[in-house]
């Protein structure tokens, strides 16, 4: 039966707005063909993460007083090797003292930029918000690794602003050694470091705020066996005429606690997608798991680390191992696997590891490679976090991330999903794909074009993935529409193409394939 004109039309206008949609999806050659049902390798899960260290310029600026288009391209050739040597995670450090790698309306530029405290880079220039660009921009995450009492290093040379706390809040600082350093036991202390984490997570869009294992200052020696003690009698004199009736070592004690608390709430409260990682000495206490011998950092620095994990006060736990496998006093798998066990809450367990032996060939590679190997069979802990990012350059003699890239990190991985933070997220949806033949060079072949589903979607990586005589080889890259060009003839040629996105809790959608003909 014949339909009317206004019918007609209505059908034809139905059908060629199906042909849109499916065409913005999915635009093809007659020489490919999008398939459904294909699932390539799944990517391991594991983070992979590496401390920046700009304390006294250890990984960056290489020294104070570049340019900034020298830092700039510091900072990217950094950033690079780390992705090109496998790892997912930057652990940037971007408050080394009370002085920080941004402009800040609460502490003055850290000097390790310019060479002088307070001093800004030229141009507006802003290291952080730089770090972060680079470091989103090769699919990795970023974290903003502060430490949190500590006010002046030793290395610091030029003199301090106004607005350097140590001057506009004497009263808060105290003089340890060489150091500076904020009195944890005073409100005004820990409120100023938690306003400074507040800045840091409103400001940039970061993906975790992280706390080394500097609390209470190690004690330095005086000689004859003595430790220089730190000064806080008087704030501990004020607690016990309040009425307090803890003794000095647990006060300081209950004084970090109620600080580390604060901070996960704080920033679970106002930030809940942020990651908050903490970075203990991987020793809680001599005798914890038995035959364990070393500092006491319990006792010593006041952190009660298997606390704070028992209790959930972070996402992700990084203990300092940074001892052989086979360390008499400090087995590196014991150690891991008591860790473990104080995981009450199944936060991330992701061991700290000492590149930098290493790097500086006092140790072979392969006793990290056992480290990180040791890792993997401990199914509690999901990836390590390595010190320190300049052993990964390629000037390095002795080849240390060539030699992680070539094994443990040959296949790219994922950053776990911490499920506790991604309820109620979705994953990405697939991206919309454009195939066409083209000449390049010469070489016939298929350009393929891929971008979000939706203008606004949550993408961090795309992960592209292809099967070339049944061998798949896998590329993690950053969020931007990208493209790739696959020559049709040779004898590297895939047969079978797949792109997924992933989004910034780590969850992964479903992937187009596109199979190849030749």
């Amino acid at each position: 039966m014949w339909l009317d004109k206004a019918r007609r039309h209505r059908v034809l206008y139905l059908f060629l707005a199906v042909f849109l949609v499916l065409s913005s999806r999915f635009s093809t050659t007659e020489a490919v063909q999008f398939v459904d049902g294909v699932n390539p390798p799944t990517l391991p899960r594991e983070f992979r993460g590496v401390w920046v260290a700009t304390v006294g310029n250890i990984d960056w600026p290489s020294k104070a007083g570049l340019t900034v288009p020298e830092m700039k391209t510091e900072l990217q050739k950094l950033i690079r090797s780390a992705r090109a040597t496998g790892f997912n995670a930057l652990i940037f450090q971007v408050r080394p003292a009370c002085e920080v790698l941004y402009p800040s309306s609460l502490e003055p530029w850290s000097e390790v930029l310019t060479g002088v405290c307070g001093r800004a880079p030229d141009g507006g220039f802003d290291p952080v918000a730089f770090a972060i660009q680079e470091t989103h921009a090769q699919g990795m995450e970023f974290h903003a690794w502060i430490n949190p009492f500590r006010a002046r290093h030793h290395t610091a040379r030029s003199p301090v602003p106004a607005n350097h706390i140590s001057v506009s809040h004497p009263d808060w600082v105290k003089q340890y050694g060489r150091y500076l350093w904020l009195d944890p036991g005073i409100s005004g202390s820990q409120q100023h470091t938690l306003a400074i984490v507040e800045e840091i997570c409103s400001r940039y869009p970061i993906d975790g705020i992280h706390l080394d294992d500097y609390f209470y200052p190690y004690p330095e020696k005086l000689g004859n066996g003595k430790m220089r003690e730190f000064p806080d009698w008087k704030t501990f004199e004020s607690y016990r005429e309040g009425g307090g009736t803890l003794g000095h070592s647990d006060w300081r004690r209950a004084c970090i606690d109620h600080f580390v608390e604060s901070l996960y709430g704080v920033v679970k409260s106002k930030f809940p997608a942020i990651k908050v990682g903490i970075s203990p000495f991987g020793i809680w206490r001599p005798g914890h798991p038995e035959g364990i011998v070393g500092k006491d950092s319990f006792e010593t620095i006041h952190a009660d680390s298997k606390k704070w994990l028992n209790n959930g006060w972070m996402d992700y736990c990084a203990p300092q191992l940074y001892w052989k496998v086979d360390s008499p006093g400090q087995p590196f798998v014991p150690l891991q696997s008591w860790w473990a066990s104080q995981n009450f809450h199944r936060r991330h367990l992701y061991p700290g590891l000492n590149l930098s032996r290493a790097g500086l060939g006092q140790w072979d590679i392969s006793d990290i490679h056992q480290q990180i190997s040791a890792t993997r069979m401990e199914s509690k802990a999901l990836g390590n976090i390595h010190f320190s990012a300049k052993y990964l350059l390629s000037e390095d003699e002795f080849q240390t991330g060539l030699q992680l890239r070539k094994g443990p990190y040959s296949i790219p991985a994922l950053t776990p999903e911490m499920s506790w933070l991604s309820r109620g997220a979705g994953a990405p949806s697939p991206p919309r794909v454009q195939v066409r033949a083209e000449i390049r060079e010469g070489r016939r072949g298929w350009l393929i074009r891929w971008r979000p589903d939706r203008r606004y979607e949550d993408i961090r990586q795309w992960v592209l993935q292809q099967r070339i005589h049944g061998q798949w080889s896998h590329h993690v890259t950053g969020p931007r529409t990208g493209a790739q060009f696959i020559p049709s003839e040779g004898n590297a040629v895939p047969d079978l193409f797949c792109i997924s996105a992933v989004n910034s809790h780590s969850q992964q959608g479903q992937p187009i394939s596109i199979l190849l003909s030749h």
